[in-house]
C-alpha cells in the first residue's frame, strides 16, 4: 500500500495540492443563458448546483487533515526508509516503539522504557535522587547512570526537564541550579549517554503528552489545559491534540505577584491550609487561566490531585469550564517524555501528528 504512493516529476503528490483530477477548462460553446452568445469560452469553468453546494459544505467543515497512514506513506516515498517496512506506527520514524523515558525533578530522577503504543512501562521504574546542588554536570552523570541501568546506549531517549526548553537550550531554572540557564541540554545529555537520538522537553509538557495520549485527555478536542500542582505549578496546553510548548503559566502574575509560590501543591502542607483555603487559591488561579485561554477542558494533576475529592468540588469557575483529575499520576513524566521523543522523530520526517495519532495502535 505504502509503496504505491504517487510521484510526479520527482515531487511528492500532495493530497490537497494535486490538481490533476480537476475538470479541464472548457473550449466549447457555452450553453449558459447569459454566456451563450460567447463564441469561445476557453479558460471558463462553470460548476453545477450540486458542485457549488458541495464546495460550500467543505468550506464550512474546514480542510480535512490527511490520515497519519497517508501522510507517512507520502513522506516515506521520498525517504531512505524502506516503505515496505513502515506502518502507521513509530517504525515509520525510524526509532521503534520502545523509548526510554526519563523524568528529571527537583528531588528525584525517574526512568523506565515505555511502550509508546500502550503507555505501559516495560520494566520497573528506576529512581535516583537528584544531586544537590543539581549542577549540569551532576545531573548529566545521573542521566548516564539511568541509561546504563537499562543498558540503553545508542537507543532513543526522551527527557522531561523542569525548565523552558527551546532548541535544546534551557531558558529557565526555577527548581534547579541557576547554572542551567543557557546550557545546551541536548548536547550535554547526548555526550553523557552516547544516545544521539535524544529529546529534551519541558517536564510539564511531558506530563501533558501522557495525559493526552493515555489519560484523562485522550480523544479530547479543542483547547485542553493540563496543570500540575506539585513543588511548583506546571502547565501544558494542547490545541486539537497538538502541543503549544513552554507556556510556563505557573509563573503568570496575579495581582502583581508570581502565582506559583502561593498556588504550588506543597503549600497545603507547608502552611497547614484547610481544603477550603486551598480550593480558594486554586479557584483564583484557574479563573485567570479560564479568562485567558477559555479551554474546553482543564486537567489537574500533581501530588495534591490524589486528594482531589476533598477540594475539587469546592472549586467553582465563572465560565463553568470542565475540570477533571489526571490519571497517569507518577508515570506521567516518564511516559510523556517517551512520547515527546516520538513526536520529535515525526517532525524529523516532516510529519506533524496529533497525540492521538502518535499513540494510535
Amino acid at each position: 500500500m505504502l509503496a504505491s504512493v504517487a510521484q510526479r516529476g520527482g515531487s511528492l503528490a500532495h493530497p490537497f495540492l494535486d490538481r490533476s483530477q480537476e475538470r479541464p477548462a472548457s473550449s466549447c460553446q457555452s450553453d449558459h443563458p447569459v454566456l451563450g452568445s460567447i463564441s469561445s469560452c476557453k479558460g471558463l469553468k462553470t460548476r453545477t448546483r450540486k458542485e457549488r453546494i458541495f464546495k460550500n459544505e467543505k468550506k464550512q467543515q474546514g480542510p480535512r487533515r490527511p490520515s497519519l497512514a497517508r501522510t507517512i506513506a507520502t513522506t516515506c516515498a521520498a525517504s531512505t526508509v524502506n516503505p515496505s517496512t513502515t506502518d502507521d506506527r513509530p517504525e515509520a520514524f525510524g526509532i521503534g516503539n520502545i523509548i526510554l523515558g526519563i523524568d528529571i525533578g527537583g528531588t528525584s530522577v525517574k526512568g523506565a522504557p515505555v511502550d509508546t503504543r500502550t503507555g505501559t512501562l516495560m520494566r520497573e521504574r528506576h529512581r535516583i535522587c537528584t544531586p544537590q546542588p543539581a549542577t549540569p554536570e551532576a545531573v548529566a552523570a545521573v542521566v548516564k547512570e539511568m541509561t546504563d541501568h537499562f543498558d540503553w546506549a545508542g537507543r532513543p531517549v526522551g527527557i522531561g526537564f523542569p525548565a523552558a526548553i527551546r532548541d535544546g537550550q534551557a531558558l529557565t531554572a526555577a527548581n534547579l541550579d541557576k547554572r542551567w540557564i543557557g546550557v545546551d541540554t541536548l548536547e550535554l545529555f547526548q555526550n553523557a549517554t552516547n544516545c544521539s537520538n535524544l529529546v529534551v522537553v519541558n517536564d510539564a509538557d511531558a506530563a501533558g503528552y501522557a495525559e493526552m495520549g493515555f489519560g484523562t485527555g485522550k480523544g479530547e478536542r479543542g483547547a485542553v489545559l493540563m496543570i500540575t500542582f506539585g513543588t511548583g505549578v506546571g502547565t501544558a496546553l494542547f490545541i486539537e491534540e497538538v502541543l503549544v510548548p513552554n507556556l510556563e503559566l505557573g509563573h503568570i502574575e496575579i495581582d502583581g505577584e508570581d502565582a506559583e509560590p502561593s498556588t504550588a501543591g506543597v503549600v497545603v502542607e507547608r502552611l497547614g491550609l484547610t481544603w477550603q483555603q486551598w480550593a480558594d487559591r486554586v479557584t483564583r488561579y484557574l479563573t485567570v487561566m479560564e479568562r485567558l485561554l477559555w479551554p474546553n477542558l482543564i486537567i489537574v494533576g500533581g501530588g495534591v490531585s490524589e486528594a482531589a475529592d476533598q477540594w475539587l468540588p469546592l472549586v467553582k469557575l465563572p465560565g463553568k469550564t470542565q475540570i477533571r483529575v489526571a490519571t497517569m499520576r507518577n508515570d506521567a513524566g516518564i511516559v510523556g517524555a517517551a512520547l515527546a521523543c516520538l513526536a520529535k522523530a515525526a517532525l524529523d520526517y516532516k510529519v506533524c501528528v496529533t497525540v492521538d495519532e502518535l499513540t494510535d495502535a
